[in-house]
């Protein structure tokens, strides 16, 4: 299960399912997991998130390189 929730595949389906607003939805999933102090659940969540940011920084990251 561990594996499933942070995978690039499940980060690729926030995206598709929230666009940008995947970032906010994953945070205010992190938010419940430290009020109900789940410190594993924080921890995939916020691997989670590094995923969906590196998805919205690659089209930028290879625009920059272009540039160059």
């Amino acid at each position: 299960m561990q594996a499933e929730l942070t995978s690039p595949d499940k980060a690729d389906d926030l995206i598709a399912l929230h666009g940008v607003d995947a970032i906010a939805v994953l945070v205010d999933r992190i938010a419940d997991a430290v009020r109900h102090c789940d410190d594993q659940a924080v921890d995939s969540l916020d691997r989670l998130l590094q995923i969906v940011e590196q998805r919205f920084e690659e089209p930028w990251r290879a625009m920059r390189s272009i540039g160059n």
